[in-house]
């Protein structure tokens, strides 16, 4: 879960706060990534010696296509697993 919370926290930051954040959001992205352990997970570039810009790092780029299809087995053997009741159209 480690993961998922980290690119979720990442994709709201992104999504609510655009590419370049204020430094209070940058503050507290900072002490997530602490907090969590989530420093492989993230880099940034630096202004005056404080984080400017997160990025994803290289290997979470090149391992999402991974954890993504993972996570889409996982789905479409949760759902074949369902009892016939409740995946019935009758």
């Amino acid at each position: 879960m480690t993961w998922l919370d980290a690119m979720f926290n990442y994709r709201n930051y992104m999504f609510h706060g655009g590419f370049e954040w204020s430094v209070r959001s940058r503050e507290k992205f900072a002490n997530l990534i602490d907090k969590n352990g989530w420093q492989q997970f993230f880099t940034c570039s630096t202004s005056g010696g404080e984080p400017w810009i997160y990025y994803l790092t290289n290997e979470t780029i090149e391992d999402m296509p991974i954890r993504v299809g993972d996570m889409l087995d996982g789905l479409g053997e949760f759902a074949k697993n369902l009892p016939f009741e409740l995946i019935s159209e009758g």
